[in-house]
């Protein structure tokens, strides 16, 4: 992992410089230590621009309150790719009111692309063990996990709760006749068509092979609310 340690400080009248950069900085950026030195524009400058405002922000805060500060934020390097880091450091304040900030900078590129792919496998296991991967709807696990929930919700609304339970007929003439291409087609069809006519609050579920469920509350109306008859 690439690191490289800096001290950055920023004068009483607001003017912003370096007075130290790990020479790992131009690996890192592109940036040479003497550009740094000379402009702390040329490195400062490198945080991408959505992330510019905070870093400064809290950089700031953390210098009035004197205390250490940790943030991960997107810096562009010279070539234009764009890479993230962890930095850390901790304020000071001088006597000629300078603040001086001394810290290090890590390059947390791969590690966030470690995170992101860690966390695109957890919601594909997710999804396959809660929807049926044929029709996107959920699974029968899923289902009945949600129905025990609906249940109690019905019960605690004072609601009546509809189960429906659908088994397609022919279907194994279809598979048969047309192939398990075919069969599988006109599984999703049905699962969009079936979904496309729900509300909100209401759930399909495929439960296995060609079967079904939906269940719905029920608002049932007073009788004293009913519409007159025409």
């Amino acid at each position: 992992m690439l690191e490289f340690v800096f001290q950055l400080c920023r004068s009483s009248e607001g003017h912003w410089y370096y007075s130290f950069v790990g020479e790992r900085a131009e690996t890192m950026f592109g940036v040479k230590v003497e550009e740094a030195l000379a402009d702390a524009d040329a490195l400062m400058g490198r945080i991408h621009p959505e992330e510019t405002e905070r870093v400064i922000r809290e950089s700031l805060f953390a210098a009035e309150q004197m205390v250490s500060w940790h943030s991960e934020f997107r810096m562009l390097h010279r070539d234009g790719h764009v890479l993230w880091v962890e930095a850390h450091d901790k304020p000071q304040r001088l006597n000629d009111g300078t603040i001086l900030w001394t810290g290090y900078v890590n390059d947390s590129t791969e590690l966030k692309a470690l995170e992101a792919s860690l966390l695109a496998s957890e919601a594909k296991y997710r999804q396959l063990a809660q929807f049926d991967p044929m029709t996107g709807l959920a699974n029968r696990s899923e289902f009945f996990s949600r129905l025990r929930l609906a249940i109690q919700l019905a019960e605690r609304q004072g609601q009546t709760l509809a189960l429906l339970f659908i088994d397609l007929d022919r279907f194994k003439a279809v598979n048969d006749a047309h192939r398990h291409a075919m069969g599988d087609d006109l599984l999703r069809q049905v699962g969009e068509r079936l979904h496309s006519t729900l509300r909100e609050p209401d759930l399909v579920a495929r439960i296995g092979g060609d079967e079904f469920t939906v269940t719905f509350p029920l608002v049932l109306l007073h009788p004293q609310c009913e519409k007159p008859s025409v």
